[in-house]
């Protein structure tokens, strides 16, 4: 890849085991692949912090904090009051990865509930995007998003209400995600053989809808199918991208960065 080109990996999970004794080498790769900037997102209140202590003063790492569904079991009031504490970091620029998760059933949907909506209302106090988990609850997800992104609007002031990750949905939810004003995030299995839905739908949204991720250490591109993620696979999904598109690589990672920052 071209030097010239700087990606942003919008979602990576570094605190996890899988990173324990590579992490340096990782972020080498990286570098050397052009993915500049990293949002190491959260799972838990450990996680968070294990983040925030970790890459303080990186500037090429920005946190997002949250309570992942698969976790919720721990969620209490003081929960809040911690994720709150957490945010108030210069580094942190996300609520998240928070949603709802009924593909597993590590955490019974009423708990999962309640923690969903508690973060989702800190968000709006914070004037917070948020980072979205959906895996089999589309329409229990979007439609608490729209009643979020309704009361959050004018805090936020024009910046997106936040960025449903690794998107696998139809378009019928994408236009309604769109449409609440939320982002949509693309991972690796946008690179796979039989994500031709998944490829349609990135290629008919609006250029100022999408962002990349990796969501290393999961869901590796199809080069590496099978191998630990890391944020220098970002490129394939990135190319992948730019090809459905039909946009050219330095305009595609333009845009890229402008979505993110906003």
């Amino acid at each position: 890849m071209s030097n010239g080109l700087s990606l942003v990996d919008t979602h990576c999970h570094l605190t996890d085991e899988q990173f324990t004794a590579a992490l340096d080498e990782a972020m080498n790769r990286a570098r050397q692949a052009g993915v500049r900037w990293m949002i190491a997102v959260s799972t838990d209140l450990v996680d968070a912090r294990r983040a925030l202590d970790l890459f303080a003063g990186d500037e090429r790492v920005k946190i997002a904090v949250g309570i992942h569904p698969n976790h919720a079991n721990s969620f209490d009031e003081s929960s809040i009051e911690s994720l709150r504490e957490l945010a108030r970091q210069a580094s942190v620029v996300a609520i998240g990865e928070i949603g709802l998760d009924f593909y597993r059933e590590y955490t019974p949907a009423s708990r999962q509930y309640e923690a969903f909506e508690a973060q989702l209302t800190l968000a709006a106090e914070l004037a917070l995007p948020v980072v979205i988990h959906n895996r089999q609850a589309d329409e229990e997800v979007i439609s608490r998003l729209e009643r979020h992104a309704r009361t959050t609007g004018s805090r936020l002031q024009g910046r997106p209400a936040g960025v449903l990750h690794c998107f696998s949905g139809t378009e019928a939810l994408a236009k309604r995600a769109l449409d609440a004003g939320y982002l949509l995030s693309f991972a690796g299995n946008l690179t796979y053989r039989k994500a031709d839905n998944l490829r349609q739908v990135a290629s008919s949204l609006p250029n100022e809808a999408i962002l990349i991720e990796t969501d290393a250490p999961y869901l590796s591109p199809a080069p590496y199918r099978g191998k630990r993620n890391e944020p220098a696979y970002l490129v394939e999904t990135f190319r992948m991208l730019a090809d459905v598109r039909a946009v050219e690589l330095p305009v595609m990672a333009e845009q890229l960065r402008v979505n993110c920052a906003r």
